[in-house]
């Protein structure tokens, strides 16, 4: 339930902060939500592991290099306009 509450939180913010003529499905805040939960879960549980699968270096660096990627691809993906 608790991410149900932030995306209804969430939904809510990108509408209101959404330019005119700007459509924000609810299924788009529905899996935006999904996919920070599956990184954070996946990086918690196997991020070293994962890191060294692709190659990465497993360092606090690549940690923080990840979540700051991670964000620019979903503010990038936030602002962009619906149909």
């Amino acid at each position: 339930m608790i991410l149900r509450d932030i995306a209804d939180r969430l939904h809510a913010r990108r509408i209101a902060a959404a330019p005119p003529g700007t459509v924000i499905p609810r299924d788009d805040t529905l899996s935006l939500i999904h996919l920070v939960a599956a990184a954070a879960f996946g990086d918690a549980l196997f991020g070293a592991q994962l890191h060294r699968s692709a190659g990465l270096p497993s360092t606090s660096e690549t940690d923080r290099g990840f979540r700051r990627w991670l964000a620019a691809l979903i503010r990038a993906h936030s602002t962009q306009k619906e149909g």
